[in-house]
């Protein structure tokens, strides 16, 4: 008796396989033989040894009998744990547990897949060196002819890499929300087209606007925390942004969703799509104890150079006074002396002389304290109608 599957060609052009069954009867010596069309067989089973090897080759897969003892395993298993195929098989999964997982989780899980049920989830495990890893596991029961378990299937996918990036990434967005708050500053990004707004935690802070699920505000909701004199500002500065893609940063007075008045500092880049702007992103930051400082510094700065001023008015009328005082002793004295020699014109002379030369040190002095007092010299002139005038 001999079997075997050959390939047909039907006259229809299609290719059939066909397992045959001969067998040789010794008294005639004739040859029986039967065919059976499994073609659809066939082709079921290519599907599966390539769905097998595809699972081999991309994912890590085991098979532990009913009572959970390793059985098989296939390369990418061994690779990752670190542990040759002959120091897993007869083991069960414990040999890979990390301790990060409690009973109650395992407990859990072995007490779904012994229902019948399939369990999935992300284990971390741990190789034979002691470095753990992340792999995301499927646990089927595979059941036989009876429906009872004979054993369990495990496909598993390495997500080390991906837990340690989503790692990073939580670390750095935890990081960037308490330097926010620290900093007082908060993100924000406009979408065009709708006009809805996307904030950051820290705007919703700064602003004191209430943080409602799946719900963010709009452009004219967010125009409306500013008061009258800047929302008049930060509406040209966005709508400018808007048409001609110009950034803008202005520092300005938000009021506050619960009524309080504070400084802001704001800025707003257009982002391009396709040569398009599509939305606007920026920041705003809390900077009303660093502007009122500012303020009230500006405020001493303006008093003490006033305080200043006031005081050099009074050293200077102090040296005015002396020096035109000089001069004008001379011209009283010289006005005086005047009246004694009025029949001698040379003498009288004399004395006008010293009058007049004490006249221009007085026109000088008042002169030069005119070109100090002054912060511009240069003279503005304009055309003016005499008639209006």
């Amino acid at each position: 008796i001999r079997d075997f599957v050959n390939r047909i060609k039907h006259k229809n052009g299609k290719f059939l396989f066909l397992s045959w069954s001969l067998s040789l009867d010794p008294t005639t010596g004739n040859i029986f033989s039967s065919a059976r069309d499994v073609t659809s067989l066939n082709a079921k089973s290519n599907k599966l040894n390539q769905i097998n090897n595809l699972l081999n080759k991309y994912s890590i897969v085991a098979i532990t009998d009913s009572s959970g003892i390793i059985t098989e395993v296939n390369d990418p298993f061994c690779e990752i744990s670190g542990f040759n195929r002959e120091e897993l098989i007869g083991q069960n999964h414990r040999i890979l547990n990390s301790g990060v997982h409690s009973k109650f989780f395992w407990k859990d899980m072995w007490s779904t897949i012994s229902s019948g049920k399939v369990w999935s989830g992300m284990i971390e495990n741990k190789t034979k060196n002691g470095k753990n890893y992340h792999v995301y596991s499927i646990f089927s029961p595979i059941f036989n002819v009876s429906g009872c378990i004979e054993s369990f299937l495990a496909i598993r996918f390495d997500m080390t890499e991906i837990v340690s990036i989503k790692f990073s990434l939580d670390q750095t967005t935890k990081i960037f929300k308490e330097t926010s708050s620290i900093a007082k500053i908060g993100g924000w990004e406009l979408d065009i087209a709708t006009e809805e707004l996307f904030w950051s935690d820290e705007t919703f802070n700064i602003l004191e606007v209430e943080k409602k699920y799946n719900q963010n505000p709009n452009l004219p909701e967010g125009l409306d925390l500013f008061v009258p004199e800047s929302k008049s500002i930060i509406e040209k500065a966005v709508q400018k942004a808007i048409e001609y893609g110009e950034s803008y940063s202005l520092e300005l007075q938000a009021k506050t969703a619960k009524g309080k008045v504070l400084w802001v500092a704001t800025n707003g880049k257009p982002i391009y799509e396709n040569g398009k702007i599509k939305r606007l992103s920026g920041t705003i930051q809390d900077i009303d104890k660093r502007k009122k400082i500012e303020l009230n510094l500006e405020t001493e700065r303006i008093k003490s150079i006033q305080n200043s001023k006031l005081a050099s008015l009074g050293e200077l009328s102090a040296g005015i006074a002396h020096e035109i005082n000089n001069p004008l002793t001379v011209i009283m004295g010289n006005l005086t002396l005047v009246s004694k020699c009025i029949n001698d014109p040379l003498k009288i002379e004399t004395r006008l002389n010293k009058i007049s030369k004490s006249c221009e040190r007085i026109s000088q002095i008042v002169g030069n304290l005119k070109n100090f007092s002054r912060s511009n010299n240069d003279v503005t002139r304009e055309v003016i109608s005499v008639h209006n005038l």
